[in-house]
């Protein structure tokens, strides 16, 4: 089940101004952007859903500065198994069987905050909202 109370902070925090829009990490320190993954993030700490935030490790890996981590997937989702997390999201559908994530509309469409914001909320939101992550 979707924590709607999650996807509105998101959704708010994308719309609100306060992040620059970066590409293909959740936060890069030299250009001081995130990806729209990273924003929900911050707001996961913000919410004390998270202690740290992912890049603040000093171990971490870059593929794991790239994707959705466990804590955050389970604020959003709930558990979804002993070894399986979301670490995308699906945010809108093209066609019935175009799926379009939050990575994907952020690096490779070049959406901005604001329509990926808009998506979320069409997507989770609303009537006939989703659950799907992948």
């Amino acid at each position: 089940m979707v924590n709607k109370e999650a996807m509105r902070a998101w959704v708010d925090a994308l719309r609100s101004g306060e992040f620059q829009q970066g590409q293909k990490r959740l936060y890069n320190a030299d250009e001081d952007s995130y990806c729209c993954l990273g924003v929900l993030c911050v707001v996961a700490k913000r919410e004390g859903a998270i202690e740290h935030l992912p890049w603040e490790h000093p171990d971490i890996t870059q593929y794991q500065v790239s994707v959705l981590n466990r804590e955050v997937s389970e604020w959003v989702f709930g558990s979804l198994g002993k070894d399986s997390f979301a670490d995308d999201i699906v945010i809108a559908q093209a066609e019935p069987i175009t799926r379009i994530t939050a990575v994907r509309a952020n690096d490779a469409l070049g959406w901005g905050f604001r329509r990926i914001a808009d998506e979320i909320e069409k997507m989770f939101l609303r009537d006939g909202e989703s659950t799907d992550a992948e």
